[in-house]
């Protein structure tokens, strides 16, 4: 990887942790969802995120999948953030 590469990856993963840092996953469910949409929001996302099926509140508002859906977050920021 050059040095130019590097840089542009170091920026993105710089990017994308701050992104996730700004979800606090203490927060109930419903909460959890609105701090995730306005991440997504703040970056221009909604329609990639949409189309993704990542604003499905239903999904979001169950405990037990928050884990999962964080890492798809964490995967379509990824390949959303260039």
């Amino acid at each position: 990887m050059g040095e130019s590469e590097n840089w542009i990856f170091q920026s993105r993963k710089s990017l994308i942790e701050s992104a996730l840092k700004e979800i606090n996953t203490r927060h109930p469910p419903h909460e959890i969802f609105l701090d995730v949409f306005y991440v997504i929001a703040k970056l221009g996302l909604q329609q990639p995120a949409k189309n993704a099926g990542l604003l499905d509140k239903e999904l979001w508002y169950d405990k037990n999948n928050i884990g999962k859906l964080l890492e798809r977050l964490e995967a379509f920021l990824w390949q959303w953030i260039r």
